[in-house]
């Protein structure tokens, strides 16, 4: 805004002041000059005390009902002291609407990130996972991070101003405010970073999401090391086997087999079954008609009664 147009705001707002005081002490003089007129007409006496009349509306409870009642709930919220209108026009319209892309744009380009400070910057996606996800994650990826560049630029603009004061002008109170006002920001910028690492490990092993847990982001999402670390994550899951030594567990349970089976072999019931149930069963196990054994019993009799018939012609 122009500094002409800045004097007539200021000037406008001089004015209102001017006559807001003005009307203020007419209504003084007003009031002043009608309580005289009644003193005149009254006249009392100057020893007689004025009855002091006590608002009747609400009724003071006694100590001990107070005390059982109990303390009042606070759950109206506070809240700090008034700020300018002409702060809070230039703000709220933002909250409502948001910025348009050109002055967002603009704001992006005129606050800079300090060159000896890279972590302000949102950390990119790994290269080695661009072309494992999905593109609807990815999208999302790309909006988070989009949020936190604006987060980090915000807070880039915040430590100049705070390294201006520490500089310049070392107000203790302006210093603190504007500290707490970067840690608010950086732990929103934090929480970015987590939210995109979780959307990203769902689609991950469950090994390698361990062994990227506890990497800390540098310029990468998962740390600039994210290759280096699955192949370590693969070759240990690879060389576990003939690391590790064979635990109690594979003993016991070969020791269990044994003794299961020798148990099994003292017992009455672990003899053969009888020859008689053998032949029923038939051989290489198959199965057999019942009938079968019977066909068999009732054609050796006919083949007898033949053999004898023929025995008699003979003679």
């Amino acid at each position: 805004m122009p500094k002409s147009r800045e004097e007539k705001l200021w000037k406008k707002l001089k004015k209102l002041e001017e006559k807001i005081k003005k009307s203020q002490s007419r209504r003084r003089r007003i009031r002043s000059l009608s309580s005289s007129e009644r003193e005149s007409v009254d006249d009392p006496d100057p020893n007689e005390r004025p009855e002091v009349i006590e608002d009747t509306g609400t009724q003071q409870l006694q100590d001990d009902v107070l005390i059982a009642l109990g303390n009042p709930s606070c759950s109206d919220k506070s809240y700090s002291e008034s700020i300018h209108p002409e702060i809070i026009r230039r703000v709220e319209n933002v909250l409502t609407s948001g910025l348009e892309k050109e002055r967002k744009d603009e704001l992006l380009k005129k606050y800079l990130i300090p060159n000896n400070f890279a972590l302000l910057e949102a950390p990119k996606l790994n290269r080695e996972l661009e072309g494992l996800l999905s593109d609807p994650i990815k999208e999302r990826d790309k909006r988070i991070e989009e949020r936190q560049q604006q987060l980090g630029v915000a807070l880039s603009a915040v430590l100049s101003c705070l390294d201006n004061f520490v500089k310049v002008d070392p107000n203790p109170a302006k210093i603190e405010v504007l500290t707490d006002v970067a840690r608010l920001l950086s732990d929103l910028h934090y929480n970015d970073t987590c939210t995109r690492k979780k959307l990203v490990a769902v689609n991950l092993d469950k090994d390698i999401v361990k062994t990227t847990e506890s990497a800390k982001r540098d310029s990468f999402l998962f740390g600039e090391r994210f290759n280096e670390d699955v192949k370590t994550a693969n070759a240990i899951k690879k060389a576990a086997p003939s690391i590790l030594k064979k635990s109690n567990f594979t003993r016991k349970m070969g020791q269990t087999r044994q003794s299961n089976y020798t148990q099994f072999k003292n017992k009455e019931n672990f003899n053969a079954p009888p020859q008689a149930n053998r032949a029923k069963q038939g051989r290489g196990g198959r199965y057999q008609p019942r009938n079968s054994g019977r066909q068999q019993q009732q054609q050796q009799p006919h083949q007898k009664k033949a053999y004898r018939h023929k025995s008699v012609r003979q003679t």
